[in-house]
């Protein structure tokens, strides 16, 4: 009993606005089979997230991918209980967006920290502060959760945002506005 020959043309596409992911191929025409293996696994965690799909189909979704993940997707054709050689295919899903707890006024600063969906990796996170009048903008990346704004114009406002980065890819930003104190009189 020979194995099918391997799918072709296995490709992944992206909705950006859902998250889902969509993986699609077509059958070997020299070969036959009646269904496809599709499994996917976390790459670069051994206990990561994982799962196999068995479908007569030639596109499926991937709706419960996590978020800020790498991950491997094999799909195989299955002919009589043998199974092709794998195809595979390497994603990345976007970090979901940090949600920012507290933003302090400081004396020409701001003091802002944020959490994480506990679900979501990243490697680090982008930071952007928009002066309201000038729409003078300012980045900086941080690895911590939290970060001092120092410099800013006393009295001004500005519009912060907070994204997380994983394997190169931007979460949604959370917005949050903000006016800096001015001097302190002592």
């Amino acid at each position: 009993m020979q194995r099918p020959l391997p799918v072709d043309n296995l490709q992944s596409q992206n909705d950006e606005k859902t998250g889902v992911i969509t993986i699609s191929w077509s059958s070997n025409p020299a070969s036959s089979q009646e269904s496809y293996l599709v499994s996917y696994h976390e790459v670069e965690s051994s206990i990561g997230d994982s799962n196999t799909i068995t479908t007569n189909k030639t596109r499926i979704n991937l709706e419960t991918l996590l978020p800020g993940r790498n991950y491997s997707i094999n799909v195989q054709a299955v002919s009589k209980d043998q199974q092709s050689l794998d195809n595979i295919i390497y994603i990345t899903t976007k970090p979901s967006a940090p949600i920012i707890e507290d933003l302090k006024p400081m004396v020409d600063g701001l003091n802002i920290s944020w959490k994480s969906d506990v679900n979501s990796k990243q490697d680090k996170y982008e930071v952007q502060w928009i002066r309201n009048d000038t729409n003078d903008k300012n980045i900086r990346t941080t690895y911590e959760s939290k970060i001092i704004l120092n410099h800013l114009y006393p009295g001004a406002g500005y519009l912060v945002k907070v994204f997380a980065i994983s394997h190169g890819l931007k979460s949604e930003p959370h917005e949050y506005f903000q006016p800096v104190c001015k001097y302190s009189k002592f």
